[in-house]
């Protein structure tokens, strides 16, 4: 599915620009 997908990215982004903000 398209829509599981895109969640999976879209969970993969927020997760690297969380830890990403963490780090900093």
């Amino acid at each position: 599915d398209r829509k599981m997908t895109i969640l999976l990215i879209m969970k993969y982004l927020a997760n690297k620009l969380h830890l990403g903000s963490e780090s900093e």
